[in-house]
């Protein structure tokens, strides 16, 4: 199953290192958010919903049992 974060990367045509520049971690992390093995950190997630235009519930739907 590929992440949210992943799929909206992809469809933007940005490499690892592209996007994590954007959300202003290493590519590293990104990985980790995109694999579900280091959930981001409370003051990433504005930053999250601003660079991809979604909100971290559509991203990451696994933290957000309803």
């Amino acid at each position: 199953m590929i992440s949210a974060i992943k799929s909206w990367r992809l469809s933007q045509g940005l490499t690892k290192v592209d996007a994590s520049k954007l959300f202003g971690v290493t590519w590293k992390t990104l990985h980790k958010w995109e694999n579900g093995t280091d959930p981001t950190t409370l003051e990433l997630l504005g930053r999250i919903e601003t660079v991809t235009g979604q909100k971290v519930q559509q991203l990451f739907p696994q933290y957000f049992k309803t």
